[in-house]
């Protein structure tokens, strides 16, 4: 069973890594990216770029909610909990803020103050996803 912890903790660290990473590219050039396209250019490169991001990061998205649900029900642990409302809270802001900006952009209702929002709405997102990948290497090395 401990061999079992020991791949779970492998497959969480690789998974928050990729997400701490994709925020990142987010963060710095993708959201930032949306102020140099014309209203037209962007509606298009949001239709073509979204569902293909979304095919990247909502299998890792589920795959760690998974892994910190499966975990928080199988080691009675305080640092496991922390690590599940972390991923919980970011679950949270991106489907009550993010999706509805980002279906903004889709409709094409709003969209400089979408666009805006994006940007620095995600800065906590960012943070959110740093925390994770921290606590998850606090948690292997402990």
């Amino acid at each position: 069973m401990k061999d079992f912890f020991l791949n779970i903790d492998i497959i969480r660290i690789i998974i928050d890594f990729g997400l701490f990473i994709l925020i990142w590219i987010v963060q710095l050039i993708i959201y930032p990216s949306f102020r140099f396209f014309g209203r037209k250019n962007l509606i298009n490169w949001h239709h073509y770029y979204l569902p293909k991001f979304s095919m990247i990061v909502a299998p890792l998205m589920f795959i760690q909610l998974t892994i910190a649900t499966f975990i928080l029900f199988s080691v009675t642990e305080w640092k496991l909990f922390v690590y599940f409302i972390l991923v919980i809270s970011t679950w949270i802001s991106t489907f009550l803020y993010f999706v509805p900006l980002h279906r903004n952009l889709t409709k094409q209702i709003n969209m400089s103050e979408s666009v805006r929002r994006l940007e620095k709405g995600n800065w906590w997102r960012a943070l959110q996803w740093s925390l994770i990948f921290i606590w998850s290497v606090i948690l292997v090395s402990s």
